[in-house]
C-alpha cells in the first residue's frame, strides 16, 4: 500500500506544470473503449445537449455571453471589470475602473446583433457609458454640459455596473468567502 501512494504521488507530481496537449495525448492513449463505446458516449452527449437547449430558453446571462463571449475585447474588459470590481475599495477608483474597462471599447460594432432586447439594450447603456466618460472636447459649453452630466450620471453608471457586475459575476463568482462559496457551491 505504501509503495502505491508513493507512485501515486509521483504521477502527480509528473503532472504538475506539464505540457497540456502531451498529457491529454498520455491519457487518451490509456483510455480503453470500443467503437461502439464512443458512439453511444457521443449520442448520449448530443442527446443531452439537445434536450437541454429545447428546455431552456437562454436568460439575460447566456444573451450578454453570446454577444461578448471572451473571444472580444468588450467581452474581456467586462469579465476583468466584473472580476475586479467587488475588491474595489472607493467611489474614485470604482470610476476609475470603470472608465478603463468600458470607455475604451468599441460597443457600437454589437449593437443590434443580438435577439435579446436587454443585451441591445445593455449594448446602448455601455455606449453610452462609455462615451461620457471618456469623450473631451475644446468647445467649452460643450465640454461644461459634458462634465455636469458626466459627474450627475456617475452614480447611476455605477448602480446600472454593479447590477450587470453581479449578474455576470454571480455566474462566476460563487461566494466572497470559502465558506460562503462551499455553501453556494
Amino acid at each position: 500500500m505504501r509503495e502505491t501512494k508513493n507512485q501515486l504521488r509521483k504521477e502527480i507530481l509528473a503532472y504538475t506544470l506539464a505540457v497540456e496537449r502531451q498529457r491529454v495525448a498520455v491519457m487518451l492513449a490509456k483510455i480503453q473503449q470500443t467503437a461502439r463505446q464512443q458512439k453511444d458516449i457521443e449520442a448520449l452527449a448530443v442527446k443531452w445537449v439537445r434536450e437541454i437547449r429545447a428546455e431552456t430558453k437562454p436568460g439575460l446571462m447566456e444573451s450578454l455571453l453570446t454577444e461578448y463571449g471572451l473571444s472580444t475585447q468588450e467581452g474581456v474588459a467586462m469579465m476583468c471589470l466584473a472580476e475586479s470590481y467587488l475588491r474595489v475599495p472607493d467611489v474614485d477608483t470604482l470610476d476609475e475602473l470603470i472608465a478603463d474597462k468600458i470607455g475604451t471599447q468599441d460597443f457600437v460594432r454589437h449593437l443590434g446583433h443580438s435577439s435579446s432586447f436587454m443585451v441591445n439594450a445593455s449594448t446602448w447603456g455601455l455606449m453610452l457609458t462609455g462615451s461620457l466618460l471618456t469623450q473631451k472636447d475644446e468647445q467649452s459649453l460643450f465640454t461644461t454640459v459634458q462634465s455636469t452630466i458626466r459627474r450627475l450620471g456617475e452614480p447611476v453608471i455605477r448602480v446600472v455596473v454593479r447590477k450587470m457586475m453581479k449578474l455576470i459575476g454571480g455566474e462566476f463568482v460563487l461566494g466572497q468567502t470559502i465558506k460562503e462559496a462551499l455553501e453556494t457551491a
